[in-house]
């Protein structure tokens, strides 16, 4: 049988809830707790945050944000999960 699914949307809502993180996500966290370092520094040894806000969240150009696109993938997965 195929449970991973509904046992990677039930590890969501269980970290969600408890509030503590595991793996390379715990690493992460205790690193912007600690330093306030958001990112690994990149091999130059400097971080612009701007900079990584602009390479990795900014949309394309000409693309709208809409709500929509990202319901229906999250519904399809739950539903189709639960079905499968």
């Amino acid at each position: 049988y195929r449970f991973y699914n509904i046992f990677m949307l039930f590890f969501v809502v269980m970290t969600a809830i408890m509030g503590r993180e595991f793996g390379s996500m715990y690493k992460a966290e205790v690193r912007a707790r600690t330093t306030g370092q958001i990112a690994p520094l990149p091999k130059s040894g400097t971080l612009d945050t701007a900079e990584l806000e602009d390479q990795f969240l900014a949309p394309k150009e000409g693309i709208k944000i809409r709500a929509f696109d990202a319901i229906v993938p999250i519904f399809t997965l739950i539903i189709l999960a639960i079905l499968g």
